[in-house]
């Protein structure tokens, strides 16, 4: 049954929705369970909310509940449905604060239909304090790829998956680091159907072991990914993508070679674990404390902690990155926003800048757009949904590398999306022979897994 919108009024009109999202919008009201791909800046939340409203209006379904991250629920969904006229009428309640008020959020839209939002962080409250669906019909993951397979949130939702009549699951990079990593989100999705409940299972039916002194290193079998898109078949459904209709994106790298002296220290961290510092003597205990120092000293610099891991001070070895960075906005002369990732960055990048803005300072984002602000400093984590930059310029550094593919093609997309009109500069400061290196290559790989996975399910 093809749906058609041409009786609802207008205001933004759906009209102006693509061919892509209305096909989307068919796909989304005849289909129980979808994984809907989309780019970022596809418009994936306008048309979801189409969806649920042709079913609302022409099904017995009334209740959905929509799970997000918390600045996706907080700031994104009940703007979306307001900018529209055909789903400016609908209930849209965003359920946070205290536990009555959420309770209370919770009875409303059970209540009275429409639309429930809770942020994944109270997702485990929701299903403790309800212990079911509680008469929602529909279920919407926005941002699938981020729901944590083993947070407390997924683990409470596994047993009431089946008990929603409609379920769909959006994301613009669904394996947020591989194949594996698609096992939870179809289990959020199917219940099961497809790839059962044991992820043990699925793990040595699709992928191998190719180093048994590496146990967390899995590679795929050789049909593994042909015989894992094959069972995806009816659940997954990919919006064409539109960035070819887009200005041209050039990502470049801009190599920082750091002193031999410095080298030796950083290299003495990576080999030992241990480091002396004015601070004290500084140890990284797991791989993952360890790669985040070696982060640190690869910006130029080494957080430290006492033994009760509270920050007594900063160890600063070099400044290499922040003078690369000043040089090339120098050169550059024009519009720019630097993507910072640990506070001591923002600390010497204003250092440097001192007429640069923050992004999370009032008013700072329509300023930016205005063309009035020269220089921009953001976090990527914070610049995801509902942050627009692509009228204020065409430019951005990273002073480091983002180890998350998911997280930096989202703060691309700030600039590099619908509106920008002219070719996008992406620069990206890379310290040689350090750790920044390996997340350069960790997320290039994950760039070319995300193609094929396009590819395969196309």
């Amino acid at each position: 049954m093809s749906r058609t919108l041409k009786n609802l009024p207008t205001k933004l009109s759906p009209n102006l929705l693509t061919d892509d999202q209305h096909n989307a919008i068919d796909r989304l009201y005849e289909h129980d369970h979808t994984m809907l791909i989309a780019a970022m800046g596809a418009g994936k939340t306008i048309t979801a909310l189409t969806a649920i409203v042709e079913l609302m209006r022409e099904t017995d379904m009334k209740r959905f509940i929509i799970f997000a991250p918390l600045k996706v629920a907080k700031y994104v969904w009940q703007q979306e449905a307001a900018k529209w006229e055909h789903t400016a009428g609908v209930n849209v309640t965003l359920c946070t604060g205290s536990p009555p008020q959420r309770e209370q959020a919770v009875k409303q839209a059970q209540g009275g239909g429409g639309i429930l939002i809770i942020n994944f962080d109270n997702m485990a409250w929701f299903f403790n304090t309800f212990k079911r669906n509680h008469g929602f019909d529909g279920l919407l993951i926005d941002e699938l790829s981020k729901l944590k397979a083993g947070g407390k949130g997924f683990k409470k939702l596994r047993p009431y998956i089946s008990s929603f009549q409609w379920r769909v699951g959006m994301t613009g990079t669904p394996c947020s680091e591989d194949f594996i990593g698609l096992f939870y989100q179809v289990m959020a999705l199917d219940g099961g159907a497809r790839f059962g409940m044991n992820r043990k299972h699925f793990v040595v039916s699709y992928f191998y072991l190719p180093d048994a002194h590496k146990p967390y290193n899995w590679e795929l079998q050789d049909d593994g990914a042909e015989r894992i898109t094959a069972k995806l078949a009816g659940l997954v459904y990919t919006v064409p993508d539109y960035t070819h209709e887009l200005p041209k994106l050039r990502h470049k790298t801009v190599s920082v070679i750091l002193d031999n002296d410095t080298l030796e220290v950083y290299n003495k961290l990576q080999r030992t674990h241990v480091l002396d510092t004015p601070y004290g003597i500084q140890s990284a205990d797991n791989a993952a404390v360890l790669s985040g120092k070696l982060e640190q000293m690869a910006s130029g610099f080494l957080y430290c902690d006492d033994e009760f891991k509270e920050r007594v001070g900063t160890a600063v070895f070099h400044h290499y990155k922040i003078t690369v960075c000043r040089n090339l906005v120098a050169k550059l002369n024009t519009n720019v926003i630097i993507c910072y990732w640990f506070e001591e960055e923002l600390r010497r990048l204003k250092e440097v800048f001192p007429d640069a803005v923050e992004l999370n300072e009032a008013g700072a984002m329509e300023a930016w757009q205005r063309g009035e602000i020269k220089t921009l400093l953001l976090q990527p984590m914070s610049a995801s949904h509902g942050i627009q930059l692509e009228q204020g310029g065409n430019t951005m550094i990273y002073i480091k590398p983002v180890w998350s593919n998911d997280i930096k093609s989202q703060c691309d997309a700030r600039i590099w999306r619908k509106g920008q009109t002219k070719e996008v500069a992406i620069y990206e400061i890379v310290a040689v022979d350090t750790v920044d290196e390996m997340i350069i290559d960790r997320v290039n790989g994950k760039k070319v897994f995300d193609k094929l996975f396009s590819q395969l399910t196309s």
